[in-house]
This record gives C-alpha cells, sequence and structure tokens, in this order.
C-alpha cells in the first residue's frame, strides 16, 4: 500500500501549530546564550593576574605594616583605669619561660617608657618559671635601672614566679603574690642528655678532635661521652660562681627584710644503680632552689604581701603618692602581620631549635627533669 501525501489541509494546520518567530527587535537574556569556551592559555593568564593582584595588595600592607612598626611603637596599650594624664602606672607582663626574646621585648618596653615622664610608676605582672641566664639578668639590670630613676616598681607575682621569675623581681620596690603562687627556687641549674651508653648499644663510636690547647676543656659537656672528675668539679665551679651573683642580687634587692636560715640536709645523691652517694651540706634557705608558697615565702622576706594584680597597683599608687593616676596595661601588638613578621625569628627556626637541643644550657629555672 502506497502512502499519500498530506493535503494541503493537514500542511497550514501542522503550520499553524508551531511557534512564530520572534520579532526582530527581541533580545534573549544573555543567560539563555552560552559563553564561548576560553582556551587554556587564556584561563591561565587570567588566573595569574588574579594571583599577581592579591600579592600586589599582600606585599603592600606588608610594607605599610613595616613602616608603622618602624615608625611608631610595636605595644598595643589598654586603659585599666581612667585618671590623670600626667600621672600614669604602667602594667607590663613577664610570662613564659624567659629567654632572647623575653629580654628583646622588655628592652623595647624600657624604651618606650623610661623616658616618659608621665608614667610614675610600673606594675610587672610575672608569670614565669624563669629560663636564660644571660636574658633573666639583662631584664633584672633594666628593672633596676627603672627603680634608680625614680619610677616606682611593684612585682604582681602570678602562678609561678621562681627561680629567673624571682630573680627579675628582685630589685623591684615591694614584691606581691597571690595565695597558691609558687616562687623561690633561687639557684641555678644545668642539664643534658649523656648518650653514651645508648651510642656503645649500637655499636657507634663519636670521633672528637680538639685542639691540643683546649683538649682538657673544649668538650667539657659532652653527651657523648662521661664526664671527668675534673671537669665536673669546673662545672659545679661556674654553677656556684652564678648562684652567688643570683643570691648577691637577691640580697641587696630584699635588704633588711630578707630573713635567712642555716640548717644542714642530708641528700642521697643517684647515679645509676647501684651507684649512691649521701651527702650532708649546709644550706641557707631561702638561698637554696627550694619553691614557696606564698605564705612561707612572705615569712622568709621574699614577698611583701600577699594579693591579686590590683592590691599590686593600688599599692604602686600609694608607694608613688599619686593621685587618681590612669593605669594603663602594655603589651606587644597582636595583628595579624606582626605576629608573622615574630614567627620568623630563630624561636621557630627548626635549624635553631635542633642547635639549641645540641648546646648545654645553664639556666634559672624551676622545672621537673
Amino acid at each position: 500500500m502506497t502512502s499519500q501525501p498530506p493535503s494541503n489541509t493537514e500542511l497550514s494546520g501542522a503550520l499553524r501549530n508551531q511557534p512564530s518567530p520572534p520579532p526582530w527587535w527581541y533580545q534573549p537574556p544573555t543567560w539563555w546564550t552560552q559563553a564561548p569556551k576560553r582556551s587554556l592559555g587564556r584561563r591561565m593568564l587570567r588566573s595569574l593576574g588574579i594571583m599577581i593582584f592579591i600579592l600586589s595588595i599582600a606585599f603592600n600592607v606588608y610594607l605599610l605594616a613595616l613602616v608603622s612598626v618602624a615608625a611608631g611603637s610595636s605595644f598595643g596599650t589598654q586603659t585599666l583605669r581612667m585618671g590623670k594624664e600626667n600621672q600614669v602606672v604602667a602594667v607590663y607582663t613577664i610570662s613564659g619561660v624567659i629567654n632572647d626574646r623575653s629580654a628583646d621585648d622588655f628592652e623595647q618596653f624600657f624604651r618606650e617608657v623610661s623616658t616618659a615622664e608621665s608614667i610614675k610608676a610600673l606594675v610587672l605582672r610575672v608569670d614565669s618559671p624563669g629560663g636564660g641566664v644571660s636574658a633573666s639578668d639583662q631584664i633584672y639590670s633594666r628593672v633596676k635601672q627603672l627603680r634608680d630613676k625614680g619610677k616606682t616598681v611593684v612585682v604582681s607575682m602570678g602562678g609561678t614566679a621562681a627561680s629567673g621569675g624571682y630573680y627579675v623581681s628582685a630589685p623591684a620596690n615591694e614584691i606581691f603574690a597571690e595565695p597558691t603562687t609558687i616562687t623561690g627556687s633561687i639557684g641555678v641549674i644545668a642539664a643534658w642528655v649523656n648518650v653514651s651508653g645508648t651510642l656503645d648499644k649500637l655499636g657507634l663510636e663519636p670521633v672528637v678532635i680538639r685542639s691540643s690547647d683546649a683538649a682538657a676543656w673544649k668538650d667539657e659537656i659532652s653527651p657523648v661521652r662521661p664526664m671527668s672528675d675534673l671537669q665536673r668539679k669546673h662545672m659545679q665551679s661556674v654553677l656556684d660562681q652564678m648562684q652567688q651573683r643570683f643570691n648577691t642580687i637577691v640580697k641587696d634587692g630584699r635588704g633588711s627584710r630578707l630573713k635567712t636560715k642555716e640548717s644542714t640536709v642530708a641528700m642521697t645523691f643517684y647515679e645509676g644503680t647501684p651507684k649512691q652517694e649521701v651527702v650532708n651540706y649546709k644550706q641557707t634557705e631561702p638561698l637554696n632552689g627550694k619553691i614557696y608558697l606564698a605564705e612561707e615565702a612572705k615569712e622568709f622576706g621574699l614577698i611583701d604581701g600577699i594579693g591579686y594584680l590590683n592590691q599590686a597597683i593600688d599599692r604602686a599608687i600609694e608607694l608613688a603618692k599619686l593621685d587618681k593616676p590612669t593605669v594603663v596595661e602594655y603589651s606587644k601588638r597582636g595583628w595579624f602581620f606582626y605576629a608573622f613578621f615574630r614567627s620568623q625569628e630563630p624561636d621557630l627556626d627548626v635549624k635553631a631549635q635542633m642547635q639549641r637541643l645540641q648546646t648545654p644550657q645553664i639556666e634559672m629555672i624551676w622545672k621537673v627533669e
């Protein structure tokens, strides 16, 4: 059976059912049209341009931050109490292990406040177990200079202000501690790990060659071999000299307020199993490395009062004979780029940390070995 062609009537009906074309002036929305695909090269150039733009903004902010740090103060301030502008009590916190960074920060604070005539008194908030001998000594020196310049200095101890934390506090006019503050630990310690036994078990032999004139002392504190009796006595002498300086600083700072007590103590020293040695030695409290809570520290004259930061501020105002002063807390700026700059310092340098681990540390610190 052959198919018949559509009639004229069927054709006209089909045409009527089709949508009519849009007028010539009509423009479809842009989202109807499909954008032409960009080539890979154009997309890469566009991404590179965006990246350069972002980096340029970051670089300009970086330069602006550098200029602001160089031209102005690196400290932020917070007003704790409003008062007279020509009478200011500056509050500064020393916290954590005292190291070179702590000393650098305090040096900047010293330069900021030492010549400011409006700053009449300072309250140092110390919450530190101590740290490096030199860093502690540098901060101590600046605290003493502030007092010698006629500025009243009062210390407010936090949870811990021991060893180097007390060292930097000693020259203050007065010292306040909280009831649960751990202080004291007036002494010097040197510690390192000796791995000679481990190397023997591994079959490793370190090779150390010293110059002839320095053969006896150059590797006096060596982690790869036992210490000789001669070297141990010399190191003990070095620590004892540092202890004497520590004692002198405490005595000079506390004066007649310091109360000492002589006693004899039997100590058992263990150096491997089963070797042990019992030694009776004389000690002078509180200059013996012992830690104290606030009540006992006050009995020995290590502190003047038991109280918190506000009590220390009130006492500083009283000692400086101020009338409604402004109390301002100084702190390192916490904005992002300043923190970024600080992150580039050696304390976060892995290589520097490895070198530090390999270097014997002589410290004024209270810690658990």
